[in-house]
């Protein structure tokens, strides 16, 4: 290249690294919540991608290229990898699974770049093949593995590779875990090697159903058929001339490494971008969700508010106008228990009674509710309710201290009017916390400033149409 080019190509390279530095930094920071569906874990794949993969290898070009070994249990994995680099480097067995944490194996010279690999502790195994100059083979844990911290190792480090080689077997081609974690190697744009091993001449159907499973994939990829042999008892390898057409297909790759590497990372980018731009569309529709919801439920609780029945609490029951007249006004109070104690009693039992009659509505609403407002929401709103009413409820019996004292006669039916506008304090505040609790667990959808990187790493660029 000359040398013009090479500063150009360094100054894109560069340019790049800032951007999707940027990019990650502003997705790490958006609050996305537990209830925003699986909005946050698609930001989070994305910000593996930038931070794993695509920073790392903008960074370092020329490194080698990282093939992964991916595959469900069983399916020979490592038994393949020992055999192209000619040593037993990963363990085989018949205890499923074998392979616990990831194995690497690479050059003397490459091996101090996988001491870590997607943020984990890896074994790193030296060897001497002479494609390791250029590639570093990574045998993962079984992707069907029963332990979850296997696949998500295994997961992690397919979202890594430049290549993957996805391994199967005559029995267990048809596994939905596998083809999973196959569509998820094939979405973000990596190269994907499709091995079908153990494809003995008595399963020749197993071959051609598994190709035509390929292609109503969309995946058209020449297959790599290994045929079943016989391994010794303590062997870890199979015959050189069985992986002849895996290791050619290897070969090939790794004589254009720089292109390979190119190009790899070229669609994996295209990919991100285009899923960031998905991620940030969908978020600003959850929150224009959220607002028309906000509103819908404002509007429903106040309608709500205004038709609650508190005929009976209106009533206040039976407390009238105090009569004129000394004596009546001492009969009067002692009916009603306005003469000493009495007074906190009726206070508190008018309170009880509103108290019950707008919990059992406020309840009622919420179970009905349910289901858009989200379990999580319903279960701690049951214990909000409460509180909130004795808040707004507080001074509102004063009325009846004066009534006991012979005040205003117009005093009840300013305390009706009053507690009208109380029990509309309530829902109006019932609502508020409604909404705020939904959006706790929404999150605060902020994407300004990821949408503004976003932006910066599209425009000068055609990738994202890639």
């Amino acid at each position: 290249m000359p040398q013009s080019e090479a500063v150009v190509a360094l100054r894109d390279d560069r340019w790049h690294i800032t951007g999707l530095e940027s990019l990650a930094k502003a997705l790490e920071s958006m609050d996305i919540g537990p209830g925003a569906g699986g909005l946050a874990a698609d930001r989070n794949r994305i910000v593996a991608t930038l931070r794993t993969y695509l920073l790392p290898r903008f960074e370092d070009p020329h490194g080698p290229l990282v093939v992964v070994f991916a595959g469900p249990t069983g399916s020979g994995k490592s038994t393949l990898l020992n055999s192209l680099v000619g040593r037993d480097m990963s363990e085989t067995g018949s205890l499923r699974p074998t392979t616990s944490e990831p194995v690497i194996v690479a050059s003397e010279a490459n091996a101090p770049r996988f001491e870590t690999l997607t943020g984990a502790e890896c074994e790193v195994v030296i060897g001497s093949a002479p494609i390791l100059g250029v590639m570093a083979l990574v045998d993962t844990p079984d992707i069907d593995s029963t332990s979850l911290d296997h696949r998500r190792k295994a997961e992690a480090l397919v979202d890594r590779a430049d290549v993957v080689v996805f391994v199967t077997s005559a029995l267990r081609y048809a596994d939905d875990v596998a083809w999973q974690v196959l569509r998820r190697a094939v979405s973000r744009g990596a190269d994907v090697i499709h091995v079908l091993n153990r494809a003995t001449s008595g399963k020749s159907g197993a071959v051609s159903d598994f190709r035509s499973l390929l292609r109503n994939e969309g995946l058209d990829d020449p297959l790599v058929t290994i045929p079943e042999h016989h391994i010794p008892t303590g062997g870890q390898q199979i015959p050189s001339l069985a992986i002849r057409s895996l290791r050619r297909r290897l070969a090939a790759i790794a004589a254009g490494r720089d292109t390979a590497a190119r190009s790899t990372r070229d669609q994996v980018l295209a990919v991100a971008l285009r899923d960031t731009q998905d991620l940030l569309a969908k978020v600003a529709g959850l929150g224009l969700e959220l607002d028309a919801m906000s509103a819908e439920l404002s509007l429903d609780l106040a309608h709500r508010a205004a038709g609650l029945d508190l005929t009976r609490v209106l009533s206040l029951d039976g407390i009238t106008t105090p009569p004129p007249g000394r004596t009546a006004r001492r009969r009067w109070r002692r009916e009603l228990g306005l003469d000493g104690r009495g007074i906190p009693v009726l206070e508190r039992r008018l309170v009880a009674d509103i108290t019950a009659v707008i919990h059992g509505d406020l309840r009622s609403w919420v179970e009905d509710e349910r289901e858009r407002l989200g379990g999580g929401v319903v279960e701690r709103l049951t214990f909000a309710i409460t509180p909130l009413i004795t808040a707004s409820l507080a001074g509102w019996v004063s009325f009846v201290s004066e009534l006991a004292a012979g005040g205003d006669p117009g005093v009840l039916d300013r305390a009706r009017t009053d507690l009208r506008e109380r029990v509309g304090v309530v829902y109006e505040h019932f609502c508020s916390h409604v909404i705020e609790m939904i959006r706790a667990r929404l999150g605060e959808l902020e994407a300004t400033d990821a949408r503004a990187a976003l932006v910066g790493l599209v425009s000068p660029t055609s990738l994202v149409d890639a």
